[in-house]
């Protein structure tokens, strides 16, 4: 089997009856921020066949594959003025147009990744009571380099109405390139002011202060097992699952800067950190 696929996921960001108040009287009053672009490339090629043996009570089931991924995130800059900093900045107006700052040059850009992977499934019918199944999958990203995975599982009829399972597994997942990249700032009232807050990426200099950094990816291991009971037409499951994740991926706490490290910022050429009241990273 042979398969392509691409799909994609656009957000357009406009806002109306605001201002960019650094601006002053010159700003206009609807901006466009800019857009962000999600684009997935996925090509596959997998084949599979039994292969009967004398050694076990059914065919053994051969599947093997490879796949090719492309993720693209896309962050598109709004108009200039959504992201200008006016000349009144200097007297503590808050940049960009307000209720949602626009994506500045700094922030907007493309950022792809391609990973690729193969893999190898193997099951049968040991006895005609009991099925056995093993599989393998190694993948290469191509900004964290390389993960081995694996599954083992088993199935037992102990007798016609009771069977048991489990099956045993490692797992990866890496962060989207969305998730490294991402930039969301919006204005909102705070204790009766205004005040800029949202997402920033991790590797940020703003995030960094505060203990960002690139991001690893996600490793686990899985365990089930369980019992099937058959009566006549009545069928009964019970399963237990186990599932150990570790450096999980998620949102941080809210950070904030003091007046000492937003000047600092800005003073190493960090422009918007003093504008930038409340934020997290992941």
């Amino acid at each position: 089997d042979l398969s392509a696929s691409v799909g994609q996921n656009q957000v357009d960001f406009f806002i109306k009856n605001t201002v960019n108040a650094t601006l002053g009287p010159n700003t206009p009053t609807s901006f466009k921020p800019g857009s962000y672009i999600q684009r997935e490339k996925q090509f596959n090629f997998d084949v599979s066949y039994p292969l009967p043996l004398e050694l076990f009570a059914s065919p053994l089931n051969i599947a093997a594959g490879l796949e090719r991924r492309e993720e693209e995130f896309q962050i598109k800059k709004g108009d200039l003025a959504s992201y200008a900093i006016g000349p009144l900045a200097s007297q503590g107006f808050g940049i960009g147009s307000n209720g949602f700052s626009g994506f500045s040059p700094d922030v907007a850009g493309t950022f792809n990744r391609w990973n690729d992977a193969i893999y190898l499934d193997l099951e049968t019918d040991i006895t005609k009571d009991f099925l056995f199944g093993l599989a393998g999958r190694w993948e290469d990203f191509e900004d964290f380099g390389s993960t081995a995975n694996g599954k083992v599982s088993m199935r037992y009829n102990i007798d016609q109405n009771f069977a048991v399972r489990s099956t045993a597994s490692t797992g990866f997942r890496a962060p989207t390139p969305g998730q490294s990249n991402v930039t969301n700032i919006s204005t909102t009232f705070e204790n009766g002011k205004l005040a800029n807050r949202g997402t920033i990426p991790p590797t940020n200099p703003i995030a960094r202060l505060k203990g960002g950094e690139q991001l690893k990816p996600e490793k686990s291991q899985n365990i089930s097992m369980g019992g099937i009971l058959t009566v006549d037409k009545f069928r009964a499951s019970l399963d237990y699952f186990s599932i150990k994740v570790r450096d999980r991926i998620t949102q941080s706490a809210s950070q904030t800067l003091t007046p000492e490290e937003a000047a600092q910022l800005e003073a190493d050429g960090i422009a918007g950190a003093s504008g930038l009241q409340t934020f997290r990273f992941y």
